[in-house]
């Protein structure tokens, strides 16, 4: 099965819709829930701030819960690489551009 390589996330939709893209994000990252994801952006939020961190992938899903604001927004999800892939973030706030790198373990981030 190929894997998917540019996934379209809004969570401003109806919850079929929602349903479906939960399965693109399976389909797309279900090979590295128990590994951890390393987060860095030099545009995040309103004030552009650089950010550094990261955490553990326990569900396909905790990439877009824990990238995406309280707020409605659309993602792009782009792979660059077996394991790296960037993010646009685009909410009330403007755009927000992030690089994930996906790592064996906590200490590598």
């Amino acid at each position: 099965m190929n894997k998917l390589k540019e996934l379209w996330i809004t969570n401003n939709c109806r919850v079929f819709e929602w349903d479906d893209y939960l399965e693109q994000l399976d389909e797309m990252f279900s090979d590295h829930v128990g590994r951890y994801a390393v987060v860095t952006s030099h545009n995040d939020g309103w004030d552009n701030a650089e950010v550094l961190g990261g955490f553990e992938i326990k569900e396909t899903r905790d990439i877009v819960d824990t990238i995406g604001t309280d707020s409605e927004w659309n993602i792009t999800i782009k792979q660059l690489g077996k394991r790296l892939y960037d993010v646009r973030l685009s909410d009330h706030d403007g755009v927000s551009d992030y690089r994930v790198g996906i790592t064996n373990h906590y200490q590598e981030l």
